[in-house]
């Protein structure tokens, strides 16, 4: 999944470090992307935006990409 904005930017460090601003915006995305096995990224750039990336790789044997059941 990945979500970018329309060129706003903003300091991604500063952001992320719940101590400077006591919030779990980022960071509990992180945690939570973490959780499931998946990467989570975060690029911010002055002039071209930001995109906050959640990259999870799916089991083959999972029940859900399987063929359906015929019972």
């Amino acid at each position: 999944m990945e979500v970018a904005d329309n060129e706003k930017a903003f300091d991604v460090k500063a952001a992320q470090s719940e101590k400077k601003t006591h919030r779990l915006g980022l960071l509990g995305m992180k945690e939570r992307a973490e959780m499931v096995g998946a990467r989570f990224s975060v690029a911010s750039m002055t002039g071209k935006g930001t995109t906050v990336s959640v990259r999870l790789a799916l089991d083959k044997a999972c029940p859900t990409h399987d063929s359906p059941s015929t019972t």
